[in-house]
C-alpha cells in the first residue's frame, strides 16, 4: 500500500490533509500526444480537495468516465466531459479545451477562454483545466490512470482514478 494512502486514514480526525503526489517513475509515454483523437479514464475513485484540503467524503467510490474528444471541425480544440456510466448521465457537460502543455506521461489541457479565436461557442470555458497523467496500469489500456480537474473559479481539484 502506498504511504500517501496509509497517512490519508491514520490522519483521518485531522481537519487539514493535503494532496497526495503522484508517482510517476517508469511510467509509459503511450498515447498521450497531440495525434491522438481521443481519450477516456474510467474511474471507479475520486478524491475532492477545496482550497488545497481534501474534502471530508474523499476518497470515495464513485464510477466516472472522464473523456476528451477532439474536435471535428479544428482538431487543436477537445471537448472534455465526464459522465456516470451508471444512468449515462453528464456529471460535467463538455467543455472545450486546448493543449497547455505536454511533458509525455502527462498532458495539460486548459478551458478556452470565450475571446479565443477558436471558441465558436460563445461560452468562457477558462475557468476549467485537466490534466491526464500515465501510470502502470497505461501500459495495458493505452489510456491515462489519473484525471486531474481543475474547476479555477472555485478552488477545487477532483483526482479520477
Amino acid at each position: 500500500m502506498m504511504n500517501w494512502f496509509k497517512n490519508l486514514f491514520k490522519n483521518k480526525g485531522q481537519k487539514t490533509r493535503t494532496k497526495p503526489q503522484p508517482r510517476t517513475a517508469s511510467v509509459p509515454k503511450a498515447n498521450l500526444d497531440s495525434s491522438m483523437k481521443n481519450v477516456v479514464l474510467n474511474s471507479s475513485m475520486q478524491f475532492r480537495f477545496e482550497k488545497g484540503d481534501m474534502t471530508d467524503d474523499s476518497p470515495m467510490e464513485a464510477t466516472r468516465d472522464v473523456y476528451a474528444t477532439k474536435d471535428v471541425e479544428n482538431p487543436g480544440v477537445y471537448h472534455v466531459s465526464i459522465k456516470n456510466p451508471e444512468d449515462d448521465t453528464y456529471v460535467m457537460a463538455p467543455k472545450a479545451m486546448k493543449i497547455a502543455k505536454n511533458e509525455g506521461v502527462k498532458i495539460t489541457l486548459e478551458g478556452l477562454p470565450e475571446n479565443d479565436p477558436d471558441n465558436r461557442w460563445n461560452s468562457d470555458f477558462s475557468d476549467y483545466g485537466i490534466q491526464f497523467s500515465m501510470n502502470a496500469r497505461s501500459t495495458f489500456t493505452g489510456q491515462p490512470g489519473v484525471a486531474n480537474l481543475l474547476l479555477k473559479d472555485r478552488d477545487v481539484l477532483i483526482t479520477y482514478q
